[in-house]
């Protein structure tokens, strides 16, 4: 698993990312859906060589996910680059959702298919309709609230 750079229209790597998590949706099924992304959060973790990719503590603030048909996309930003992690949906990725008990915060645990772990807060205004967004796109058995 590595980052894979989104910033050009590079037909290489738009077919990995296709292949991984399907076709983009069109836009009018997005406004059907109510959105496919999350507003941006912060990364607090993720596996230790991606997390490595990323040298800016600045950088690693601003992340989102994009929910395709098959999978899903993690992408943030490093310097001027778009970075992007296509994950598929499989049998042993899941999401944990944990609040802290403090009005709307909390985190975001995702374990991949490879059993790296990843770590998102949500701001606090957000925190609502990203989990009411993870309740629309993952499917029933990989989204756990704690």
């Amino acid at each position: 698993m590595k980052w894979l750079n989104l910033s050009y229209n590079d037909p290489a790597v738009e077919r990995v990312v296709n292949a991984t998590c399907g076709m983009p949706i069109g836009l009018w099924e997005r406004l059907k859906l109510g959105g496919i992304g999350t507003a941006r959060m912060d990364l607090l973790d993720a596996p230790g060589v991606l997390m490595a990719d990323i040298d800016r503590a600045e950088d690693r603030r601003f992340c989102h996910i994009e929910f395709r048909s098959k999978g899903l996309i993690i992408r943030c930003r490093s310097r001027l680059e778009t970075l992007g992690v296509p994950l598929p949906y499989v049998g042993s990725m899941n999401m944990k959702v944990r609040e802290d008990g403090h009005g709307g915060q909390g985190a975001l645990i995702l374990t991949d298919h490879e059993g790296g772990i990843w770590a998102f807060r949500p701001h606090p205004d957000h925190w609502a309709s990203t989990i009411a967004l993870l309740n629309r796109h993952l499917p029933t058995d990989e989204l756990k609230l704690e």
